[in-house]
Order: structure tokens, then sequence, then C-alpha cells
């Protein structure tokens, strides 16, 4: 009966979620209809559940307890995620994730081939971190976007591998589910004599593109004017 209570109100949970426009902490929207549809029949195979009462009394003298690893334990790991959920709500995925899988500057190659997608078109100066993304994806070659003007948001992260006066403008590409998630970012170059922003917050930059080479390899970097503490977007991931 818990279990099948827990599946009403994990369905319930996830409805929450998208009510609060929150579900793109988890899934590519893409992917919105099968998640908000396999969680709509897992609320009514639950309701049918309960409806037609399926769970059978135990036997009288026969124990399923199974010891430490019995039904309240079983129970308490299905139900603590779930818990947890609630109390903690959503977040955006952190640049530790980043750090961890040794984050190089510039656009990976891998993860642009894997993004593929169109360049974006218009003023660069309109460009959003996934224009830049995919024009980069579609056309790698540095020395286009020379000179060319950029304002872009994204999370702050310092990596050994970048310039002493270099951070990285970090955000993270989601094809599926944050599971696969990948981080991607642009070197931003500080002013002579500018104090580089702490870790993790976000910033809006404003500059101009510039090719370079880091680590042997070539890449835009973006040449800060202004560097602007925001709020962390409401859905802060490119697809």
């Amino acid at each position: 009966m818990l279990q099948t209570v827990w599946m009403i109100f994990f369905s319930l949970f996830v409805f929450d979620i998208a009510l609060k426009d929150k579900l793109g902490s988890y899934v590519n929207p893409k992917y919105d209809w099968l998640v908000l549809g396999g969680c709509m029949a897992l609320f009514v195979l639950g309701i049918v559940i309960l409806v037609l009462k399926r769970w059978k009394e135990e036997p009288a003298g026969h124990d399923h307890g199974g010891g430490v690893f019995g039904p309240v334990f079983w129970t308490a790991v299905i139900y603590v995620p779930l818990v947890l959920g609630l109390v903690m709500g959503t977040g955006a995925l952190s640049t530790r994730g980043a750090r961890q899988s040794r984050m190089e500057p510039g656009i990976a190659p891998a993860a642009a081939s894997r993004a593929g997608g169109e360049a974006a078109g218009g003023e660069t100066s309109d460009w959003g971190f996934d224009d830049w993304f995919y024009a980069l994806a579609e056309d790698p070659e540095p020395d286009h976007y020379q000179g060319k003007k950029a304002i872009i948001e994204g999370a702050v992260m310092s990596v050994p591998e970048a310039p002493e006066d270099c951070f990285i403008l970090n955000r993270y590409l989601i094809l599926c589910c944050a599971a696969d998630a990948v981080p991607v970012g642009f070197p931003v170059r500080v002013k002579e004599g500018e104090k580089m922003p702490a870790d993790d917050i976000w910033v809006r930059v404003s500059g101009t593109m510039t090719p370079e080479e880091i680590n042997g390899r070539r890449m835009v970097v973006l040449e800060a004017e202004t560097i602007e503490e925001v709020e962390t977007p409401d859905d802060p991931y490119i697809y």
C-alpha cells in the first residue's frame, strides 16, 4: 500500500514541478510530454490499485520482514528522495560537476558535435549563450568571430587550465535529461586591474570576441568590457 501511495505522490510531485515551470531542471523540454504522460499513467495506475485494493494481508505466522532489509527499509528508500525533493526543492547543476569533469576552456568539440543545430542568425549583440554555442558548433573557426560584440550570461567557473586573467562562463547542455548534462563554456578575460568574480555566481558579461590559442587550442575568448552579477535564471540550461 505504501508503495502504491508513493506512486501517486511521486506523480503529484512531478506535476507540481511542471506547474512551477521547473521541469527544465531535469529534462530537455522536448521530452516534457513523455515525462508528464508517464506520470499521468503512474498516477492513474496508483488510483486503480487503491480502488481495487490489490494489496494482500500477510498470512498469520508468515514473516516476510527480511531483517534489516525488510519492508521498513525499502519503504524508507523510496520515500526519502521524495521527501527531500519536497523539502529542498529543485536547483540548477553547479559548476562543481563541471570541475570534476575536468572541463577545459572553450566549447568542447565533442559536445558541439553532439549538439548539432544551425548557427544563429541576426546581430551577434542579440545572441544569448545558446546562440553562441550553436553558432560555434556550426562554424568553429575563431577568426570568423573577430570583433563580434557579445552579451552573455552564465555561471563563473575558474579552472587551472585557463590563463590567470580568465575564467569560464559556464552553462550545461542537456540533450535528454540532467543525467547526461554536458558542461560547456566560453573563456572570459577580465580587464587589467579588474577583480576576478567569485566562482558559482551568475554574471552578465558584455564585451568583444577575439580569436586566441589556449593550451594548444584555437578558440574564441570574450574580452570583457563589463561584468555584472545577475540572478540565476529560471532556466539555466541550453538544449
